[in-house]
This record gives structure tokens, sequence and C-alpha cells, in this order.
């Protein structure tokens, strides 16, 4: 069988505890955290400066592999996989006083899969000093794969004075303007792979911002870095944000991210009816002579009947071109750890959203990268996504995901020729509460 090796970041020293003293500790002190909630909840009323809320999450898929594709066995005549994931994340806040603000994130999951696919990278654990991530179970082997941890996602206190603002813990920070990457945001991007990106993953960090003027922001974070298993430097970003007139607004970066010196900014803008957005990023790695860039260029267009459609082209010089150099695009420290988001150096990518009824959103997202091949051609491979969110209450909806993956898939030893030929397709219903 065909199978593409998942990379992860880092190897978690906790794994696969599942013994009944650890999983009696942890239950322990969920219930406690529950109790104390509940507490709160109860004296809301007397202290209208503490909220509480909640998301719970259900999400159930099928995933059928064909050949070329991750976790096809030529030898069953029907490879149909089901995957199923759960989650809960309980929301906390609070003001001390006019200035001091706080705000606790607990994160609960389980996810499980008969299918080893190949799970988007993620940079969130570059910029914790500890991963934070206790585990129940973690089980990587084999076509069952099954994981489920908790942890603390944000913990944080922010402090504002006139003009000025500082947030000190484990928080989410969230730049750039692209709507697949974002080259800017540098601490950290969803991957279009995800299902599921409403709350970015928090981050250890300290951040100061200063408002110069009503439009303009000027945001300094120093973020530390991972010490689980490896030292990765503390990284620190200085970002400038302004707005000219009503329509255009301007950013600038710069810093060290990760080790790699950084610099660039976006412009986002509207003319003739139309959206237009550039993003670019310069960065040099310490082992490296010469300067990286990631940049994008989009628009945004929307009609009369409400459908709106989005262009963006993608350019990575770490990413490859020819298609012999895929497997040294995948190795690259940058794509293990996701910085690095994706395997190609050209990618494309359309948008396409309309609000069907009252109730119902329709989307529609097409991924394509180019390759040369060895006969001096060009082979293509996309990314079909379609979504369909129904709100079924003011405080739940529903969503139905497609994807399919085309172009050329797995080699014979199970690794990647392509961007997205060895994605199979799958079909997700996604269930989500809020309270």
């Amino acid at each position: 069988m065909a199978v593409l090796r998942v990379m992860k970041p880092f190897k978690h020293t906790n794994k696969f505890q599942c013994g009944a003293p650890h999983i009696l500790a942890r239950l322990i002190t969920l219930g406690i955290f529950v109790l104390v909630s509940g507490q709160l909840i109860a004296d809301e009323q007397a202290n209208k400066n503490f909220q509480f809320t909640g998301v719970l999450l259900v999400d159930g898929g099928l995933l059928f592999a064909q050949e070329g594709d991750a976790g096809f066995d030529p030898d069953d005549k029907i490879n149909i996989y089901t995957s199923d994931e759960q989650s809960a994340r309980l929301i906390s806040s609070g003001r001390v006083n006019s200035s001091f603000t706080w705000e606790a994130q607990y994160f609960n999951q389980r996810q499980a899969s008969t299918l080893p696919v190949p799970s988007a990278p993620g940079s969130a654990s570059l910029f914790r000093i500890k991963s934070g991530r206790y585990y129940f179970v973690e089980d990587y082997e084999g076509d069952n794969r099954s994981n489920w941890y908790h942890e603390v996602d944000r913990l944080s206190a922010k402090y504002e004075y006139d003009n000025y603002s500082a947030v000190v813990g484990r928080q989410a920070i969230t730049w750039g303007s692209g709507r697949f990457w974002q080259p800017t945001d540098v601490y950290g991007a969803f991957s279009p792979l995800e299902l599921n990106r409403e709350y970015k993953p928090g981050i250890d960090a300290l951040k100061f911002k200063f408002f110069p003027g009503y439009a303009s922001s000027l945001t300094l974070a120093y973020v530390f870095g991972n010490r689980d298993e490896k030292d990765f430097e503390d990284s620190a970003a200085l970002n400038y944000r302004t707005t000219i007139g009503q329509d255009s607004e301007i950013t600038l970066l710069a810093g060290k991210i990760a080790g790699a010196v950084t610099a660039g900014g976006s412009v986002e803008t509207s003319w003739l009816g139309i959206g237009w957005r550039l993003e670019s990023i310069l960065f040099k790695e310490p082992e490296k002579d010469k300067y990286d860039n990631f940049s994008i260029a989009g628009l945004d267009y929307q009609f009369s009947n409400g459908l709106i459609v989005g262009l963006e082209y993608y350019y990575n010089t770490l990413g490859a071109n020819k298609e012999n150099d895929v497997l040294e695009s995948a190795s690259q420290a940058t794509y293990i750890n996701g910085q690095q988001k994706h395997l190609g150096q050209n990618v494309f990518g359309f948008a396409f959203s309309k609000i069907l009824t009252p109730l119902l959103t329709g989307n529609y997202n097409f991924l394509a990268s180019s390759l040369e091949t060895a006969d001096a051609e060009t082979s293509w491979s996309t990314l079909h996504q379609v979504f369909f969110t129904y709100s079924v209450a003011d405080e739940a909806d529903a969503l139905l995901a497609f994807h399919y993956g085309a172009g050329k898939g797995l080699n014979n030893f199970g690794l990647p020729r392509s961007e997205f030929g060895h994605v199979p397709a799958s079909v997700n219903l996604r269930l989500r509460y809020y309270f």
C-alpha cells in the first residue's frame, strides 16, 4: 500500500498516556475546571465583567482513495475510509478594572482516521515555550490513527492605557491579507486543507501596540521559541499598519522569525470596483547566503447578484518548479515545521462565494500548481473544494464539505510527485454548536 509519510515537527515526551492514573488525573482536572466555571456563571448576574462561552464540534467524513492517492491499496476492491473528530473549546474572559482584562481558552480534541493521510503543516509549535498539549491517546502507527489531547490554547492578560496596549501570555497573532495563504502572517497561518479555521492556535508572546492616529497602528510582537526538544530562537517582528483614504491600506513588516531575517508588507486597495492586493516578504535563513521570497497578488469582485469572485497567484522561491524537485521541497525544515505552506513554486487560487438563501451559503475553491516534467512539459495538479454552510439556529451551524485532488499521485515509494495529486477525494459533515 502506498503511504505518504506523515512528518511531525516535534515528538511529544508524554506519548500514549492512556493508563488509568493519567486518565483519572485529567478527568479530575477537567471536572474542577467545569465546576469553577459553573460557579462563575452563577455569579455572572452580580459580576457583569465576566463572560463564559464555548464551542462544541462534531465532524465525520468519508475518504475515497484511487490509484496514486495516499492510502490506496490495490488489493482492496473498495478503498473507502472513515474519519471523525470531536472537540470542545471553553472560553472565559473578564475585566479586572478599566485597564486590565484577561482571557483563557481550554481546548479538548479527539481525532481518528482509518487512512494515514498527510496532516497539514502547522507552525504554532515553533512559537510555544512548551507545547502544553497533553495526550490521553497518541497512536499514529498503521492504518488506524487516533489522538486525543487537551491543552490551554489561550491564557493572556491585557493592559490598556490611552493609545497604548500590552498583552502577555498565550495569544493569537494574525497578520496578512491573502485569501488562501498570507506571507506576512509570520507567526503561523492556516492551510487551505484545514476545515476548522475559526480559532487560530495561541502562541507564547509579548505584544505591545501603539495607535499613533485613528487609522494607524504600530505593533511589536516578541514571541518565544519552542524549547521542548529543539531550542528554537525567540522571534520578534514590528508591524505597521495605516489606511490611506477610504479604500486603501498599507502594512510594513520587519523582524527576525525563527532565526530568519524577514522584511515585507502588503498593499490593499479598490479600483474600478475591484479589490486589489499585493503581499510579499523577503527572508534569509542563517545557513543561506541569499534572501528567499514569498509573494502573492490577488483581486476580488462582487457582482450585482451577490456572487463574490477571487483570484490569487502565489510565488515562493523555496517551492519546486520541476517535478524532480518536489521531494527536496518536502524535506526542507521550513515545510516540515509549517512555515512553507505549499510544495510548488507557483500556485494559482480561485474562490467563489454566494449567499444562496438567508440560511445557506455556498463556496467553491480551486487551487492549481504547475511543475515541469523531465520531458520539459508542464504537469498540473489541482484541488477542488466545495462548501455548503447552513445556519441551523442562532447558536448552531452545519457544514458539508467536498475535496477532490487531481494530478500525479505518489510514486512507488509512497512519496509525492505533485502538490495535490495524492490528496484523496473526501466528503465531510460538521456540526458546530455555540453556547
